[in-house]
């Protein structure tokens, strides 16, 4: 899809009509969803990236979450808070919700990019929706990210336990990230403890040989994946694919 024209026009009004939110500045909307790969392939003088925009949204979003969060549960201490918040502001969340309001449709990518499968990868749906957040911040559109956001907010007690929730697929976005970079990881269960009906068991999650993080959960696959979600933490902070 081209950047302009009548026909991508009339999908993004039909877009913010679905959403619920109008742009003042149109022009933030268009670069929200404006890959970085378009742009080293276009050349075209004027055309920004939504880079920087997803910057601003990481931290909007980690702002609004963390309010959401501090509301709903008064009675919870900062350590379970800031679990809490990690389920929540992370890849694998923000692609869902970036899929639910039909982000990969209206995403500009580049042919090399497109045709690689990017309207499916969740580190590029995320990123998408992490600046179109950023963009409708800048607008004035605070209060309706926190509408919104608040509908959204799960049981999040709940998803501590299903590994099959929407929002708790760290395993994929963990291996998605590792492969790219050309590595390779593995699991290892490395302790349990407790009764039979009620065990812990502890696993670690190794790139290329050497240690990156480690989880635990009620069942192995609910420590692999509380693992995979503490290595997305620890790449994000040390800002890259992989420290190993």
């Amino acid at each position: 899809m081209n950047k302009r024209g009548r026909e991508r026009e009339l999908a993004l009004d039909n877009f913010q009509d679905r959403l619920g939110y109008h742009f003042r500045q149109r022009a933030f909307l268009d670069r929200a969803l404006v890959h970085t790969s378009f742009v080293n392939e276009c050349k075209q003088e004027g055309v920004e990236s939504n880079e920087r925009l997803e910057f601003l949204g990481d931290a909007v979003l980690e702002l609004l979450v963390s309010d959401l969060l501090f509301r709903a549960f008064p009675d919870e201490p900062e350590g379970v808070l800031t679990k809490k918040r990690i389920q929540m502001v992370c890849e694998p969340s923000f692609a869902f919700l970036g899929r639910s309001w039909g982000l990969p449709d209206l995403m500009v990518l580049g042919n090399g990019e497109e045709q690689q499968g990017g309207r499916k990868k969740d580190s590029i749906v995320s990123d998408a929706f992490e600046a179109l957040c950023g963009a409708i911040y800048l607008d004035g559109g605070y209060d309706f990210l926190y509408t919104t956001l608040k509908a959204y907010l799960p049981k999040l007690e709940d998803l501590e336990e299903k590994d099959h929730s929407l929002f708790l697929n760290y395993k994929s976005a963990f291996q998605e990230r590792v492969q790219k970079a050309g590595k390779t990881f593995e699991y290892k269960l490395v302790g349990e403890e407790g009764p039979p009906h009620d065990k812990i068991f502890r696993v670690q999650v190794f790139v290329n040989g050497r240690k990156l993080a480690q989880g635990e959960g009620k069942s192995k696959k609910a420590a692999e994946q509380d693992a995979a979600k503490a290595a997305l933490e620890k790449m994000k902070r040390k800002g890259c694919d992989s420290i190993a």
